[in-house]
């Protein structure tokens, strides 16, 4: 009865190291191929992540420039350095209303709300402050600028946070 023994133990062993083998090369097919997608899916994002903030870089640097040149050529730098176009009060600004117009030129005003950040709700509050135009915009200083930003009910801010001054630049 005991005389077999051997044999039996040798066909498990082998049955065994058969099992692992396969299993090991069936675990490394199905998670090594699927770990290098992983990774290679990592490794795009990253990529892609790298590219946005290089692009965010260079923009900072294009809107530094863009500001160096404004305080360059600004008659009044005073009110310029005093306020800055990240801050949305007028704590130490100098402010100063803006120009504004009684109706339209030519009974047409701009659609103001091709500036990013202005509705139509915000454009009709524009228009009753006597602002109908992108070349009004255009010409705010951060005096007026932060007029703006206190007088605008509901919409405190918004001037200078959405930058419409250089948005009328453009769009002149």
């Amino acid at each position: 009865m005991f005389q077999e023994w051997g044999f039996l133990v040798g066909e498990i062993w082998g049955l065994l190291i058969a099992a692992s083998v396969l299993g090991l090369v069936t675990g490394w097919i199905i998670w090594g191929y699927g770990a290098q997608e992983v990774l290679e899916t990592e490794t795009e994002r990253l990529r892609a992540d790298l590219d946005l903030s290089r692009m965010t870089e260079r923009e900072q640097a294009e809107k530094i420039a863009m500001l160096r040149r404004q305080l360059d050529q600004s008659d009044d730098v005073a009110t310029i350095a005093i306020a800055p176009t990240f801050d949305t009060g007028s704590k130490g600004a100098s402010i100063k209303e803006p120009e504004k117009l009684n109706a339209p030129r030519n009974d047409k005003p701009d659609d103001l709300k091709k500036i990013n950040g202005i509705g139509p709700k915000l454009e009709k509050l524009c228009n009753d402050m006597g602002i109908y135009h992108f070349d009004q915009i255009a010409g705010w200083g951060q005096a007026e600028v932060a007029w703006m930003d206190e007088n605008l009910k509901g919409f405190s801010g918004r001037v200078s946070r959405d930058n419409w001054v250089e948005q009328a630049q453009k769009l002149i």
